[in-house]
């Protein structure tokens, strides 16, 4: 007499092994699953076995012999995710389809709460599909598709969001979209607190953070991430230093504050912290972008820029989205004045990082350098609508003004980007204050132009070109000993100054006339 075979039991056994880990064991039992009754859900336990050992192709084979490949999205949505993996982008494409009716209005059903919906996932891999395919404006659609399917689907919502896919205008018309279901309104402050960490304005996540700390999640690392985030936008780099450290020590392979933690250790001078990090990334994760972006960084702080380069090509070979390393690319080039290289990966990074100003404010500098003025005030300005909230921009408009000899112009620009800035975060922007002094000092404002060159000595007292700056307005005004003991200052600092030499030479000169006119 044949043996009753314990099909449920089996079914556990297949579920136990794949939670264990024990996947080849787990294949085993769904296999014979398979023989034994040759169910939907069972081919489908099957699928998911292969796929998470990686063996793709097997998996779409298994799931097309079974006649729900046609009317079952969830077979689908295996078979296109298999074929992405072996990246078959054009095939998985033709599995899922581009629109609704190719499958996401198929088997529909109630929103539950501890499940995602099904359709938010096929949205989210068609968006995937399309990333590959290098067609942003569709990928960019099925993003937004996934998250207004089921607001849940953080997958979605990251990419769109850490990507910068939208600008920020855009982003939060499409955050007033969503619709936050019963149980997860807590998730519209944690949503809005990652929005807005892309703002230049000072308490732009504050409220958003200080209500995800009323619900326990003050200590999160998501929420830590965006304060980090927002600290370096507004160049308070010791802050974003802090918070990403505060994340590091809990975590530290966080990939979504790596980049700001590496960015910030770039900004502070952190040589050794950086190689650290830089070493264990590329010992852990060699095939991350992260990792040889952090290399990249590192030798972009010791000045040796060639080197630099190329491991910031490596991290962009690895993943060609990672955004960071292609402005860090730009950046190293644009260092040893090469521009075209330059502009070329500031311009890559401008293709995959639509939502942000930052490419397009390092195109503008580019262009000045080569004294394209024209250029670069078109590109400031496309900057300045992206983000009318960041004080570089200004700063750069103030600049190019300067330099066609606006100085009025320049004024309000070197003003209004310095009113942007916190008060606490003014170190990195003494170049900004010594060069409003410079403009004051062209359209003699002679006094007030020593009043910023005095508050951009408060910041650097080393810098011989502010002493030079402040000795010139006691010279024009007459005080030629206040200028003198200015000039001697700034020559001590750097004594082989011809500039400082040759104004100290003058002053000199007429102090002496000064005293044969008396005597």
């Amino acid at each position: 007499m044949a043996a009753t075979v314990p099909v449920d039991t089996i079914r556990a056994l297949v579920q136990s092994c794949e939670a264990a880990g024990c996947i080849g064991s787990g294949l085993f039992f769904a296999d014979k699953l398979v023989s034994f009754r040759n169910d939907d859900s069972d081919v489908y336990a099957l699928a998911k076995l292969l796929f998470a050992k990686r063996e793709f192709r097997r998996a779409v084979h298994v799931l097309s012999q079974s006649e729900a490949m046609r009317t079952n999205i969830r077979f689908r949505l295996l078979a296109g995710r298999c074929l992405m993996e072996v990246g078959d982008f054009d095939g998985a494409l033709a599995v899922v389809g581009d629109d609704d009716e190719d499958g996401v209005a198929m088997d529909r059903h109630e929103d539950s709460a501890t499940e995602l919906s099904v359709q938010s996932a096929v949205c989210f891999l068609r968006g995937c599909i399309f990333e590959a395919l290098e067609n942003r404006h569709r990928s960019v659609y099925w993003f937004k598709q996934a998250v207004l399917q089921d607001v849940r689907c953080y997958d979605a919502f990251s990419r769109i969001v850490q990507e910068r896919m939208l600008p920020l205008e855009e982003e939060l018309a499409f955050f007033q979209q969503l619709v936050f279901p019963p149980g997860y309104e807590w998730l519209r402050d944690l949503y809005a607190c990652e929005i807005s960490q892309h703002s230049h304005e000072k308490d732009a996540v504050s409220e958003h953070a200080a209500a995800a700390a009323s619900i326990g999640l003050h200590d999160n690392s998501n929420v830590l991430a965006c304060q980090a985030q927002h600290a370096y936008n507004c160049n308070q780099f010791q802050a974003a230093h802090d918070l990403s450290q505060r994340i590091m020590e809990k975590d530290p392979y966080h990939d979504g504050v790596l980049p700001v933690y590496l960015c910030s250790l770039v900004e502070l001078k952190r040589k050794s912290d950086l190689f650290y990090c830089a070493h264990q990334l590329v010992e852990s994760y060699p095939n991350k972008a992260i990792a040889w972006f952090a290399v990249a960084c590192y030798y972009y702080l010791i000045g040796k820029y060639d080197i630099a380069r190329r491991y910031f090509s490596k991290s962009t070979s690895v993943d060609g989205h990672f955004v960071s390393s292609w402005v860090g690319f730009g950046h190293a080039f644009g260092a040893q004045d090469e521009c075209d290289q330059a502009m070329s990966a500031y311009r890559t990074a401008e293709r995959l990082f639509k939502g942000s100003h930052v490419p397009l404010l390092c195109l503008g500098i580019e262009f000045m350098r080569t004294n394209n003025l024209k250029g670069a005030m078109s590109l400031f300005e496309q900057s300045l609508n992206a983000c009318p909230t960041d004080p570089m921009v200004y700063n750069e408009i103030a600049v190019a003004h300067y330099r066609n000899g606006a100085y009025v112009e320049a004024i309000e620009g070197f003003t209004k980007a310095l009113s942007l800035v916190p008060p606490d975060a003014v170190s990195p922007w003494e170049p900004t204050l010594f060069n409003l002094g410079h403009a004051l000092r062209k359209i003699g404002e002679i006094a007030k132009a020593r009043e910023y060159y005095l508050r951009a000595q408060a910041v650097n007292p080393r810098n011989a070109s502010v002493h030079t700056a402040i000795g010139l307005t006691y010279h024009l005004e007459g005080d030629r000993h206040a200028a003198i003991d200015q000039y001697h200052k700034a020559l001590g600092l750097l004594p082989r100054n011809t500039l400082t030499n040759d104004l100290l030479t003058r002053c000199i000169a007429e102090v002496v006339d000064d005293c044969k006119l008396v005597a």
